[in-house]
């Protein structure tokens, strides 16, 4: 699993689970931080939650 695909399944996790409230910014350093990876890695893995939206159910909107 590449590090993109890898920390888009761990925001969205955090986000299906309420571990990310509604409404936080998730800002690319605090990620990269967060998860060990670069802020280049946490764009990609952005876009492809923004991609893959519908899959976060009615969570889709929090970001």
């Amino acid at each position: 699993m590449t590090a993109p695909i890898k920390s888009s399944t761990q925001i969205a996790e955090r986000i299906t689970e309420a571990m990310l409230a509604p409404g936080t910014r998730l800002g690319e350093r605090q990620l990269a931080e967060l998860f060990g990876v670069s802020p280049t890695q946490i764009r990609e893995a952005l876009a492809r939650l923004v991609r893959d939206r519908a899959n976060l159910g009615r969570c889709a909107r929090c970001f």
